[in-house]
C-alpha cells in the first residue's frame, strides 16, 4: 500500500466529519483502520481538526486582521 493512499485516508476521515458536524462516515473509518490507522490516531486526528476551527471561528468573530501576505495562486 502507497504512503499516500494511507495519509488519504485519514484526510478522508477528517474530511467527513469537517461535512458532518463532526460525523465521519462509517465506511470512510473503517477504509483507515484497515490502512493502519488506530482509533486513537484518528480521535487525535479530529481533534486537531476541532482546534483548528474553533481557532479560526474565533479569529473570524474577533474580526482579527489576517497576519499573513496574501499570494495569487500560480499555475503549475
Amino acid at each position: 500500500m502507497m504512503a499516500t493512499q494511507v495519509f488519504d485516508s485519514l484526510l478522508d476521515v477528517v474530511t467527513d466529519a469537517a461535512r458532518d458536524t463532526g460525523r465521519a462516515n462509517q465506511v470512510t473509518w473503517e477504509r483507515a483502520i484497515r490502512d493502519g490507522w488506530t482509533t486513537e490516531q484518528l480521535t487525535e486526528s479530529f481533534a486537531c481538526f476541532a482546534i483548528a476551527s474553533y481557532s479560526a471561528y474565533s479569529c473570524n468573530f474577533a474580526e482579527t486582521d489576517v497576519d499573513v501576505p496574501s499570494i495569487s495562486p500560480t499555475r503549475a
